[in-house]
């Protein structure tokens, strides 16, 4: 009796080529780095390769836990990031954003609060961290 042993076309695919494919399930519209999570339990490979390639990690919303931002910032480790949030941000996440600062591209803070003392607004009055590699700033 013969036994052959098949591995599937994706696994013998390259990093290489599978990470610009992940970086297409992050999205367009609204990128979000937490659209990866999902891929990251499909199999120890992928997890692998997607969790080891901080690129991937660069979108961060805050429309999540507050431990998944924390996981996403600390997978995207120094790379420049895109912050976005809406009406989701907690003064837990303003101490993030300040923490990160130094190396976010663009930050969208958007918060409903009609009395100016909603988180972002606090946040505003606090922006004394040097942002040198701010592109676009949408409060």
């Amino acid at each position: 009796m013969s036994t052959t042993s098949f591995t599937p076309t994706v696994h013998r695919l390259p990093p290489e080529v599978l990470i610009p494919i992940f970086a297409l399930l992050v999205g367009s519209d609204v990128p979000d780095s937490y659209n990866l999570i999902p891929y990251t339990h499909v199999c120890r490979r992928w997890r692998d390769i997607v969790t080891a390639c901080p690129s991937l990690w660069r979108h961060v919303g805050f429309d999540v836990s507050t431990r998944w931002v924390e996981e996403i910032l600390l997978r995207a480790q120094d790379i420049p990031v895109s912050i976005h949030s809406v009406n989701m941000l907690t003064t837990h996440h303003t101490g993030l954003i300040l923490q990160h600062l130094p190396h976010t591209r663009h930050l969208l803070l958007v918060d409903r609060a009609e009395d100016g003392a909603g988180p972002t607004c606090r946040l505003h009055k606090q922006l004394t961290t040097p942002a040198p590699i701010l592109e676009s700033f949408t409060l």
